[in-house]
């Protein structure tokens, strides 16, 4: 025990933490934003996120990120918190000395290694940071069987690279609207309505809680006090219990939402209905939330492979809508599976793309490709690129496109028949990716 204390100890080394970053990092567990490694993938689990790399073989370490806990008088007060969880399961021995430091972003930091040791006679090493400033905590953990699986280095630039989401302020304002709080109650919306959002429905949420808070709208800023008190309430449940909750709330909230007249409202019905209403009969039936989201996926998918962005204009969702309403009745009982799964399925994909490993995403495009639908969308998107000339940037391609092509309502007289025969094969991708799908936590 005394040669793995000693082998930890040489590990703790927060003299690396420097460097600052322009923007937040992309990918989000609860409060912390990080930066997941080249060759990793993340998997929820009930109490926190856990990091691996894809290959077992490569897999010295793993790391682990708690849920936020409320900041402790000290950073100290608040890993001794941690480490009481721990406790819960584990035999916890501290292998180092406690150290602090300062994040580049100006969080208060304290670090320790610790051998955990299980009824089992499992034996573990972890190495453990806290990260706090203003309300909220948050521990990241390191975890081996080894101590020279630890990399000193790779261990401190993970955490240098972390910002936390609630310092990260969105719109000035007393309070400030922090990023947490603003994607926080995004979610929360999406899962008390039951309904994984589309890029656009997600983007105008943004937009409008962002202006609302920026022109000191009370109602927005009550909005969302009573969102996040709601949510802090939720986590208190068991799971099983949330989901009873949901259901009670569900009903409530959307005769509540159909009296108010702003633009949240109005979207938050129109998502729910477009959810929850059948466009055609069937099992399942067909919803127009289902259709959105799988147009929104093709189109996603055909600009990676062109290496663009774009996006269907209402007039193609509108097409594509009335176009599957009319063949629903006949598509195979697989396909008709598989368009039910399209909103957590574009909700994920969308979520976790640059999280995936470039085999991931290769193995997702590649069998998309193999879709009509999508090579009359990626000779659209060619030409689009060639009529918009090398300099264009994103918008003016995406101007171009909406302008010269009436894509959706074209492709349908081409490939559309053909694409609802070959999806049938396709394999259910929520089971992949739905790690990145939202629950309170």
């Amino acid at each position: 025990m005394n040669r793995i204390a000693i082998a930890v100890v040489s590990l703790l080394g927060l003299s690396e933490l420097a460097g600052t970053q322009a923007e937040p990092p992309a990918s989000r567990s609860g409060t912390v934003l990080f930066k997941m490694p080249a060759g990793w993938q993340r998997q929820e689990m009930d109490d926190f996120t856990a990091l691996n790399a894809v290959d077992p073989a490569a897999r010295k370490y793993a790391i682990g990120i708690r849920p936020p806990a409320e900041a402790k008088a000290k950073v100290e007060d608040a890993l001794a918190a941690h480490v009481a969880v721990l406790e819960k399961v584990w035999k916890v021995q501290p292998a180092t000395q406690l150290v602090k430091a300062k994040h580049p972003a100006g969080y208060d930091t304290v670090v320790r290694g610790y051998v955990l040791s299980g009824d089992n006679g499992l034996k573990l090493l972890t190495y453990v940071y806290i990260l706090q400033t203003g309300k909220k905590s948050v521990a990241i953990e390191f975890i081996a069987n080894q101590p020279q699986n630890l990399d000193a280095k790779a261990l401190s630039d993970f955490v240098v690279g972390c910002r936390l989401a609630h310092a990260e302020v969105v719109a000035a304002g007393d309070p400030a609207l922090t990023l947490y709080d603003l994607e926080e109650t995004i979610d929360c919306i999406q899962w008390l309505l039951d309904a994984p959002f589309t890029a656009d429905q997600r983007r105008i949420f943004r937009d409008e809680i962002v202006d609302g808070w920026k022109k000191k709208d009370a109602e927005t800023i009550q909005s969302i006090g009573t969102i996040m008190e709601f949510r802090t309430e939720l986590l208190k449940l068991p799971e099983a219990q949330r989901d009873v909750v949901r259901k009670q709330t569900e009903k409530e909230l959307v005769v509540n939402m159909r009296k108010e007249t702003d633009r949240c409202s109005r979207l938050a019905v129109e998502i729910y209905e477009a959810a929850h209403k059948p466009i055609a009969e069937g099992d399942p039936p067909l919803t127009r939330q289902q259709a959105d989201s799988a147009l929104e996926l093709f189109y996603f998918i055909a600009g990676q492979l062109e290496g663009i962005q774009a996006a269907p204009t209402a007039a193609d969702k509108d097409a594509w809508a009335k176009r599957m309403a009319s063949e629903w009745p006949k598509l195979e009982i697989k396909s008709r599976k598989l368009f039910e799964a399209m909103p957590l399925t574009w909700a994920a994909t969308r979520v976790g793309w640059r999280e995936m490993s470039e085999a991931e995403r290769d193995e997702l495009k590649k069998g998309f490709a193999q879709l009509d639908f999508i090579k009359e969308m990626r000779t659209a998107f060619a030409k689009a690129k060639t009529d918009a000339g090398p300099a264009a940037d994103a918008s003016a391609l995406q101007a171009k496109l909406t302008s010269n092509y009436n894509m959706t309502s074209s492709m349908l007289n081409m490939g559309f028949n053909s694409t609802m025969s070959s999806i049938a094969s396709f394999r259910n991708m929520t089971d992949s990716y739905n790690r990145w799908s939202y629950k309170p936590r």
